[in-house]
């Protein structure tokens, strides 16, 4: 389980990659800072230096040709069945604490889209489903793009390796901040928000895409829908309305609090 702490106004979790020997070999520091609404993930490894004492941290990963994967211990054991993969160490470490027996949720880290600086040999001879959700304000759509281009990697570089997909889209409710974006002060922010306006797994619209062409048919619809975003429409007055109507009900809420 990660450890939480909070210094500095900064939020701070923690989640081990292990060995096949159950020991940690690198930490992936997970750092939020309020101020800036931003976060920041960081491998940090642990080194002997000559003529000191003791171990010394540094902010970099394993010194090695390959990256591991997370939860590679669990990975391993011969009793693991199904893989689920996803592209956040966090998603996987948040559900393997709730996986059934024989599920296993795992991870990895690199530069973007350089797949060669992982170690990918672990899931060879393995039933594998790819997690596609929109997280981290990472759209359903641009999720699955990063997917295929994953699933380019492995055809051509592991071929052993056959990925399943599953799209799991997931409603943040962000219409209970006014159409806002969500912007937090404190940890007990974050916390009070995930209570009011915990997000929701839209089950109904969980797709297995049991073929290749099906999923690749998805990911053209995926392309269409980005760059229908990415023109600039003007505002509709209906949408210009009931943004007015928002900020009225705000700032009268505002108005009306006591004065401290």
């Amino acid at each position: 389980m990660p450890l939480c702490h909070k210094y500095n106004g900064w939020f701070c979790q923690v989640f081990p990659f292990k060995d096949e020997f159950d020991e940690i070999r690198m930490q992936l520091i997970k750092l939020y800072m309020p101020k800036t609404q931003t976060k920041c993930l960081v491998p940090v490894t642990t080194w002997i230096r000559e003529n000191y004492p003791y171990n010394q941290y540094f902010c970099v990963p394993l010194p090695k040709d390959k990256q591991p994967l997370y939860n590679l211990d669990l990975l391993l054991k011969p009793e693991t069945e199904t893989v689920i993969l996803t592209d956040s160490v966090e998603l996987a470490d948040s559900n393997q604490r709730n996986a059934f027996d024989g599920i296993l949720f795992t991870s990895f880290i690199c530069s973007p889209e350089h797949y060669e600086q992982v170690d990918w040999a672990p899931l060879r001879n393995k039933t594998i489903y790819y997690l596609i959700t929109n997280h981290s304000g990472i759209s359903l759509e641009s999720a699955a793009l990063k997917a295929r281009k994953l699933k380019e990697y492995l055809v051509k570089e592991e071929p052993e390796i056959k990925l399943f997909f599953v799209t799991l889209p997931v409603d943040y409710k962000l219409e209970g901040h006014l159409g806002r974006s969500r912007t937090f002060k404190s940890v007990d922010d974050i916390l009070q928000n995930y209570e009011e306006w915990p997000p929701v797994v839209k089950t109904t619209e969980i797709k297995f895409w049991e073929s290749d062409e099906e999923f690749l048919e998805f990911c053209a619809e995926a392309e269409e829908i980005i760059k229908s975003h990415n023109i600039i429409k003007p505002p509709t007055l209906a949408e210009i309305t009931r943004y007015c109507q928002q900020e009225e009900i705000f700032f009268s809420e505002w108005m009306s609090r006591p004065s401290e």
